[in-house]
């Protein structure tokens, strides 16, 4: 069971009604699943093994136009990079929001 020490990490969540634009606006769209089902599906078995290593998942929500400004004021190509940081700070917010 999680503790407040957890080890916190974060997810790139999607909605499935921006999931085609998403995957349109990413860099590495392409490798993304094919559908939000099949995503879906692969992102929820992601948690359950960090959960079961102990850690504790955060779903940040990437919306396709919050991240596309974040990416131009970053100056960061819409990828895995990018994706990662934004995801990071999401969470971060997340954490200071809850204190």
């Amino acid at each position: 069971m999680p503790t407040s020490s957890t080890p916190v990490v974060g997810i790139a969540w999607y909605r499935e009604e921006s999931y085609d634009r998403i995957m349109a606006l990413m860099a590495d769209g392409a490798s993304f699943p094919k559908t939000y089902a099949s995503w879906l599906q692969k992102a929820v078995r992601m948690e359950r093994e960090l959960k079961r290593q102990g850690l504790k998942p955060v779903r940040a929500d990437v919306d396709p136009a919050v991240f596309q400004r974040w990416c131009a004021r970053q100056g960061a190509a819409p990828d895995s990079e990018a994706r990662n940081r934004f995801v990071e700070q999401a969470v971060a917010r997340q954490a200071v929001g809850s204190r």
